[in-house]
This record gives structure tokens, sequence and C-alpha cells, in this order.
């Protein structure tokens, strides 16, 4: 089929693909909607794209509101911050709550305490921190591609005994930190129980990444269009991978029947560059939906399966109402920047980070605040 179908409602689309999937939204077939999303046969099966301008908790009551304003009824506005001068930018924003959040990045590692974001002591030497997690009992660790650390008041310590250069870290409802390194084509999986960590197991690839809905089903996401699945022990790779020409750098899931995963399409002289979103709906990952303009999706992160915001490169914000992807826009009146994080305690209170050149031509470290 050489045509292009515009879908103007959910109605149309359950015609076209055979059946939606209420509890399930997803890829073809898992009731994509709205007038804000182009279906296309490539050749090579369905696929989905979504069309827009750049720019662009608790949730589980069904959508929270329009795609004009993300979910929850609010705009996107920049928060002050003491960022380090010079440097850009900040690559992972995770917390406890809304007055307990921390951003980490280039160098630097910031708190918010429900009034001000402001720096925290370092270890010293220069180390770029990639990831941000904690545990129930407020244990938090910081991952990048030098070192570990934990946070011990009044500021941060490496952990000695970790490996180097773990830049993805998850924490299970067990209070374990699970973490991933890669070195070239190979990627090192280890977990720490607070005492001790544990011996790592390695897969073959570039991986980012991780999300689980439990500590007996946990993602990995990879440079070379991998997705790996863990049980509770060694990673195994879903076979085939998705596509060996994308990079997907984020996972998020509401549920273990209900994960998206996102990244890019790796440019080529014919097809150029795209961003992109996979869904796995319990069974299989479908898609990929992907953007035009070509967005790359750092970020993913939500409330429920109708509340899901992805944010990446040239100041790109998503919502996902259940139905529907649609831009949202962040603030005017500044320069360039890219996203490379979304997290919130609440549907009404949601931070981004990112950076670029904000005000002129040097790097600047960005937090947005969504409420």
């Amino acid at each position: 089929m050489n045509r292009r179908l515009v879908i103007a409602n959910v109605l149309f689309l359950c015609s076209i693909v055979g059946g939606c999937s209420e509890s399930s939204p997803g890829g073809p077939g898992d009731g994509f909607a709205g007038t804000d999303i182009r279906l296309h046969d490539a050749g090579d099966g369905l696929k989905t794209d979504l069309t827009g301008d750049s720019g662009a908790g608790d949730g589980g009551q069904g959508s929270d509101g329009g795609p004009s304003d993300g979910g929850g009824g609010g705009t996107w506005q920049i928060v002050p911050a003491t960022v380090k001068a010079g440097a850009c930018c900040l690559d992972a924003v995770w917390g406890t709550s809304s007055t307990d959040v921390w951003a980490v990045g280039n160098g630097q590692i910031l708190h918010y305490d429900g009034k001000a974001w402001m720096p925290t002591v370092l270890p010293s030497g220069n180390h770029q921190f990639t990831a941000v997690a904690g545990t129930s009992t407020g244990q938090v660790y910081a991952g990048g591609y030098q070192a570990v650390a934990q946070f011990v008041a009044p500021g941060w310590q490496l952990m000695q005994a970790a490996p180097s250069g773990v830049h993805g870290l998850w924490v299970d409802k067990l209070d374990r930190l699970w973490g991933v390194r890669a070195n070239n084509s190979v990627s090192y999986f280890t977990r720490y129980n607070g005492a001790a960590w544990a011996t790592e197991t390695t897969l073959t690839g570039h991986f980012l990444a991780l999300w689980g809905s439990s500590s007996t089903d946990v993602w990995a996401v990879s440079l070379a269009g991998a997705i790996a699945h863990s049980h509770g022990a060694d990673f195994v790779a879903m076979t085939p991978a998705v596509s060996p020409q994308e990079k997907l750098y984020a996972i998020w899931g509401a549920s273990s029947t209900d994960v998206w995963a996102g990244g890019e399409q790796q440019w080529s002289a014919t097809s150029g560059g795209q961003g992109l979103l996979r869904h796995f709906n319990g069974t299989s990952w479908t898609g990929p939906i992907a953007f035009t303009p070509p967005f790359t999706v750092r970020g993913i992160w939500g409330t429920s399966s109708k509340n899901i915001w992805a944010v990446g490169d040239s100041k790109m914000i998503l919502h996902f109402d259940g139905n529907t992807w649609s831009t949202v826009p962040g603030p005017s009146g500044i320069g360039s920047y890219d996203l490379k994080a979304v997290w919130g305690s609440s549907a009404n209170d949601i931070w981004a980070v990112g950076g670029g050149s904000l005000t002129g031509s040097s790097a600047e470290g960005l937090i947005l605040h969504y409420h």
C-alpha cells in the first residue's frame, strides 16, 4: 500500500489495523489514534510517523488532559539553578518526592529541596555523571563513565569497589542497585545489594539504559538496536534485534506489559535520520513510531499508561495520553537546547534536564519544570 493514511480517530484506526487494545497502548494494533499520527506501508510492515513542531504522577484515572497541556494542565518553564559554569549538560534526573530531586551531569550534581536547585559537594577529580538512582531507604547513587558515587551527607563519595564506568542505573523494589557499563562492543551488567557488588556478566552490544517492573523483569537497551531482558539472572538479548540501524537511549514502562523504548534511526544518505519510539505490549516489541522532523528521543518517564512523557534533542517534548503522541511546547524566548532526561513526583510536578546554547554561543546546563 503506497498511499498515506491520515487517521482521524481511534475508531478509524481500529478498522485499519484490525482492533484496539484499551489496556495496552503501543505499536500497530495497539490502539494509536488521533490526527497527529500518520500510518503508511514502508514495505516492511506498518510504520507510524508523528509529525509536529519542535518544542515540544498519578494519572491513573485515565487521560489527564489534552495534548496541548501535556496531561496535567500545566506548562513547561525554565527554573534558575546554580549550574557549573561552562559545563554542559545535565544528563539525568531522579528523586524521591517533590522536595528531594537530584540532577547529574558533566562535573556536577545538583539537589532540589522544594525551594531551589543547589550544587552539592563532589569527590575530587573530573567526573562525568550520566545516571542517578536511589533506594526507598534514602541511599542515592550517581553513575558515570569514570566512577560510581554515593551520597553520604554532606557530600558525595566514590564507591571504591564499584566497577569503573557504570553509566546506566536502576533500583528495584528490593532496593538493589542494577548497573550497566560498556567497553566498545561488550556490556557488563552488575548489581549492588547495599554491601557488595555482584560478579559482572557480559553481553555483546553497547547497552546504555535499564528499567524494570520488578527484579525479575528488567530491560536494557543499546546503541545497535539490541534489547536485552533479565528474569532476575543474566541478561539475554532478544532475537532478532529490532534493527541494527537503531540507537536506543531510553526505556521506561507503566507495567510489565506496557514498556516504551526511545532513540533514533541512524542517518543514511537514502533515508536520512529520524527519532523513534518502540513499544512492548507484553508479547513483542512493535513499531517503530518515527518522528518528522527527526528528533532523537533521550528520556522517557510517566505516571501511568495514559500519561507518558518523552524528551530529546532540538527542544523536543512529547506527551502520550494513552492514544496519541503529541508535541508539547517548551519555554519560549531562549536559544537552542537538547533535553536528556525526564522524571516527576506526580502528574503536575515533572522535571526535564539537558543543555545547550541558551543565551549565547557557550553551552549551559538547563532545568525545566512542568507544573
